[in-house]
């Protein structure tokens, strides 16, 4: 008999502005081994759940739409309801639950099903006390709780992710499993090559306030002083792209950007080919996938160095990182790449070999069925 497995995913986002955490879940979906495990997967966005519908219709997955919560107690009390029933109607084996609010709901939930286990992914993972971590996450003990008593396996995306769980939270070794994400058509990118002596940057990203793709822009403004056939293209959509294209109006740099709003991810790779650098400015990741497809393709990466991007760009040899907010940092990074294409193009060709041992679908899928397998 096949083992249930229910995925639940609290994404609260628009449907445009679906991010890694939304791609990571699909390639699971898309990649388990029906033969073995039944898969069905929830979400409180009813447009991500049409979305992954759609995406996968050629698979036998079975979609549920959870109650929308509104953040208030009584939107809280009402997820949380959705959740159980939800499980009183499937009764699943393992519940695979993604994010923190959602993790520590399933946990809870998952009480009152004897048999049923829990697997939690952590997408990120700030600090704690940090202000974001309190206005964003108000589940914090709830989670903690949980992941010491009733989460039976923790995975996190990086080394630094084990290592906060471990030393800060305290969690056992045994319940915390290191498994990174993967590119899940990582055979398109085999006969790309990026375009290193094309002087473009590019970006993807949602344009969101976390990104501060703000910096990025402002240090571009200061690369084109210094090389002004350097172009910058932007790729994605969020709440903050009207402030952005503002930004880049005011820095007299808007006829060197290029916005292209959202795309499909399908054709995320046939933009990174035609860049010389991926650059990232995160102020908050745990594994970004665009970092992933930059590096399975081949581009150097120059990236802030923050959450989980430290353990995938390794700096020197991948890429370069810089310090969260240093402006004048990320531009000089950007335009010695651009004057040195044999070295970006070295620290390229690093990154796509290390992209080929970490980020294999096959592989990392062959890990989380063991652990599915063995719960």
């Amino acid at each position: 008999m096949r083992k249930k497995i229910l995925i639940i995913l609290d994404s609260p986002k628009a449907p445009q502005f679906l991010g890694g955490v939304e791609y990571h879940v699909c390639d699971i979906v898309r990649e388990i081994d029906r033969s073995t495990f039944e898969v069905s997967c929830a979400s409180d966005n009813s447009d991500y759940i049409s979305w992954l519908t759609a995406i996968t219709n050629d698979l036998p997955i079975v979609t549920y739409q959870l109650h929308a919560s509104s953040r208030s107690l009584y939107g809280e009390l009402r997820f949380i309801a959705s959740i159980f029933r939800l499980i009183r109607k499937t009764r699943p084996d393992v519940i695979h639950a993604h994010k923190f609010r959602g993790s520590a709901y399933a946990a809870l939930v998952s009480i009152f099903f004897g048999t049923v286990k829990v697997v939690s992914t952590l997408h990120w993972f700030p600090s704690f006390s940090s202000d974001s971590f309190k206005r964003r996450h108000t589940v914090k003990p709830a989670y903690v709780a949980c992941a010491h008593l009733l989460i039976d396996q923790n995975i996190v995306q990086s080394a630094p992710a084990l290592a906060y769980l471990r030393t800060r939270l305290l969690i056992p070794m045994k319940k915390i499993k290191l498994l990174r994400n993967s590119i899940h058509n990582g055979a398109l990118y085999a006969h790309m090559h990026p375009a290193m002596h094309s002087h473009s940057i590019i970006c993807v990203a949602r344009l969101s306030k976390e990104k501060r793709i703000g910096d990025l822009i402002r240090a571009f403004a200061r690369v084109i002083a210094i090389l002004p056939s350097a172009s910058l293209l932007i790729v994605g959509d969020g709440p903050e792209a009207l402030q952005l294209h503002g930004l880049a109006r005011s820095l007299g740099v808007e006829t060197r950007i290029t916005f292209t709003g959202e795309i499909s991810r399908e054709d995320v790779p046939a933009h990174l080919s035609k860049s010389a650098i991926f650059c990232l400015t995160s102020q908050l990741e745990s594994m970004p996938y665009a970092i992933m497809e930059a590096m399975t393709l081949g581009l150097p990466v120059v990236a802030t160095r923050v959450g989980g991007i430290p353990d995938m760009v390794d700096d020197g040899k991948g890429g370069i990182l810089t310090t969260l907010g240093d402006i004048d940092s990320l531009a000089t990074a950007l335009v010695s790449l651009l004057r040195n294409p044999k070295c970006a193009r070295d620290m390229g060709q690093y990154n796509k070999e290390v992209a080929k041992k970490l980020f294999d679908s096959r592989t990392n899928m062959t890990i989380l069925e063991t652990i599915y397998r063995n719960l």
